[in-house]
């Protein structure tokens, strides 16, 4: 997860000046077979990378279609 976490992160870094100004970076985690590490989540909140875990995807919908 953390490996992951950071991966993402390097990647968003790289690219998002790049990028329109206020744009967002999305992350869909899967959490059904396993628990997700909080220093992951914890990781990409501090890069402003919005998680959302897959069990709670549907409080998302308005969010990502507008």
């Amino acid at each position: 997860d953390l490996i992951a976490a950071r991966n993402t992160i390097f990647a968003w870094n790289y690219t998002k000046e790049t990028r329109q100004p206020g744009t967002k970076l999305y992350t869909i985690i899967q959490d059904v077979d396993k628990k997700v590490s909080n220093d992951a989540i914890g990781a990409l909140k501090e890069y402003n990378i919005k998680t959302i875990l897959w069990t709670e995807r549907d409080q998302y919908i308005d969010e990502l279609t507008a």
